[in-house]
């Protein structure tokens, strides 16, 4: 039956590799967002699709919001009024106004404020509308980069309630998107604390008031500002119902706000670890490559994951071209394309909220890409995606940390400078991952990874003693970098301990010298309830395989580990004595070795 000729009914999508019994009549009613209804019956999802919508897009702009500036009229201040006047003129000139659905402002009540701030940060926020000159430059003074006028707590009550009327507006499907063209920006404020231009925290206030008030479950905070936003991430450290995620110039802690908990590092706490994700560049002059690579692989792969149901970006162009604090080159295009990339998340719901960005034309051009992109026009097209050196580094970084907690991210591949093992005596490459022994796809990424590092890092060394330490899957990768680089391991690998998975004891490749190689060289240790031991033949293509101390049964892999710590470093240390002992003799021996481990959890040779 042709595609034309189904019944909408008879249209399914299938979800499982597996073939499905269409015999079995057991089903079960899923409700999912976006979606009619959806029956499941073996694997088999059921599409009701529904009828076409057209998307809108919302639109806050208050006048009133440049009431807030600098009281030294003669001194300029980048965070300037006509930062969004700017962004205004240049919608209207290429006629996107007109499609725009105005959303008004108003005014954050105490109590949607202080979910996030707390009273007294509020009262003392709201008392600037009384004071005199004299004492608004100096509460001013008081704080981390902040100026103060009569109107500035008006304008932070307005641009907070500017941003929390266009969310509802999204959850309530009054317009399927939206941009907040609103000041004073909000991302560094914090609950006891203005700092860094910013009054009341606009998108941390936003979130919670849609947890608290309008039944909105999981929430992602994207903040692509220059800055680390400080304070949305205190807000919601150990919340594990809100994603925040920060793309950040960051150089060592060193780069405003000037805190080490903006580093990749900091993650969240308790049941919200991984639920922070701080994306930390070392250094400005960071490209639209950079920015789209570090979406591709850490962003995007989390934001499928955690599936939010709703997206608010921390919109500061601050990264943009030109800009003179930020000084990276991030160009309109990106912007758009991030945007873009961003609209296939939460069924469209999507708030970009102003935050920095301090050369008017940047932001303007900045913002009027990605309004063009949430109107529905498609972004212009990018070069080739070409990372620095840096970039890469820094997201690597960042995928050995979280992919901990987000079974989306894989093992990448990254040039770590040659140095790093070259210039040493000894080294050891850790290479962590987490993955279900049947999940083929880390299972290739984990064997391209080996055979990258044994490639690029430890054939550019002068190590003759190389030790392959596996766990796990990690096993199995490794007998596959054994097998396809065959000449080379038997000249430099000078033993192989691995601790098997429950399911397998993997092998090497059919080859008498490779197999007598492995079987002399290997230790592998397999607990006594393996399903090895009942083999009847025992070939050496799997290894020397002897039982753990103790003579453990069923045990996790790390239990295994942690038993056969100091049996694996006596095997290590006899091999390498006898190697070393004999080299020493000659005048040209070289003593440098390189353990290379791949396995779950902590190293276990240290």
């Amino acid at each position: 039956m042709s595609v034309e000729n189904m019944d909408i009914e008879e249209l399914y999508v299938v979800v499982d590799s597996n073939k499905p019994n269409l015999n079995d009549k057991t089903s079960k009613t899923l409700k999912r967002p976006g979606l009619d209804s959806q029956t499941v019956t073996n694997g088999i999802e059921k599409y009701h699709p529904q009828a076409f919508k057209e998307s809108r897009t919302g639109f806050v702009y208050d006048i009133r919001m440049r009431y807030h500036g600098n009281l030294h009229e003669g001194e300029y201040h980048p965070e300037d009024p006509s930062r969004i006047s700017g962004i205004a003129k240049i919608l209207e000139t290429y006629n996107c106004t007109e499609r725009l659905v105005r959303i008004p402002a108003r005014e954050a009540t105490k109590e949607e404020v202080c979910l996030v701030h707390s009273v007294k940060h509020w009262n003392e926020v709201d008392k600037t509308a009384g004071m005199k000159f004299d004492q608004l430059v100096e509460t001013g003074d008081q704080y981390n980069s902040v100026y103060l006028n009569n109107d500035s707590a008006f304008c932070a009550r307005l641009a907070c309630g500017g941003v929390i009327e266009l969310c509802k507006a999204v959850m309530q499907g009054t317009v399927t998107n939206g941009f907040a063209n609103v000041r004073p920006p909000g991302h560094h404020a914090e609950p006891e604390e203005a700092m860094g231009f910013c009054l009341f925290n606009n998108v941390a206030v936003t979130a919670k008031c849609l947890r608290e008030y309008h039944n909105v479950n999981k929430i992602l905070i994207l903040d692509w500002d220059i800055h680390h936003g400080n304070g949305t991430q205190k807000a919601f450290y150990s919340d594990p119902n809100i994603v925040y995620c920060s793309i950040h110039r960051y150089e060592n802690g060193e780069f405003y706000p000037g805190s080490e908990q903006a580093n990749y590092t900091f993650f969240g706490s308790g049941e919200a670890k991984g639920k922070t994700i701080n994306i930390p560049w070392p250094r400005a002059g960071m490209y639209d490559s950079d920015y789209i690579y570090a979406f591709d692989k850490v962003v995007m792969p989390i934001a499928d994951e955690f599936s939010p149901d709703i997206v608010i970006v921390s919109a500061g162009f601050d990264a943009a071209e030109g800009d003179p604090i930020g000084e990276n080159h991030v160009s309109p295009i990106a912007f758009g394309h991030m945007t873009h990339r961003l609209k296939s998340i939460a069924n469209g719901r999507l708030v970009l909220a102003l935050e920095g960005g301090y050369n008017i034309d940047s932001i303007s051009r900045s913002a009027l890409a990605c309004v063009k992109v949430l109107l529905g026009e498609a972004p212009e097209r990018l070069p080739p995606i070409k990372p620095s050196k840096d970039c890469m580094e820094t997201v690597h970084n960042v995928l050995r940390v979280q992919s901990r907690y987000w079974k989306s991210l894989a093992p990448e591949h990254v040039e770590i400078a040659e140095d790093t093992i070259t210039k040493q005596d000894c080294a050891i490459i850790d290479i962590d991952f987490s993955s279900n022994p049947g999940d083929n796809q880390s299972r290739h990424d984990l064997n391209e990874l080996l055979l990258y590092v044994w490639d690029n890092m430890i054939l550019h060394t002068a190590a003759r003693h190389v030790f392959l330490l596996g766990a796990g899957i990690g096993c199995s990768s490794f007998t596959n970098l054994i097998t396809e680089r065959e000449p080379m391991i038997l000249d430099r690998v000078g033993g192989v301990i691995m601790v098997p998975s429950e399911i397998e004891v993997p092998k090497v490749g059919r080859g008498t010298n490779l197999i007598d190689w492995y079987y002399e060289h290997s230790c592998i240790f397999v607990p006594e309830d393996h399903p090895y031991w009942e083999k009847k033949q025992k070939s050496k293509v799997f290894g020397r395989c002897k039982l753990p101390v103790g003579n453990m049964g069923v045990a996790p892999v790390p239990e295994i580990l942690d038993q056969c710590h100091q049996e694996i470093f006596r095997y290590v240390y006899t091999i390498l004595a006898e190697k070393l002992s004999y080299e020493n003799s000659k005048p040209t021996s070289s003593s440098t070795f390189v353990i290379l481990q791949a396995k779950h959890g902590n190293p276990f040779v240290a």
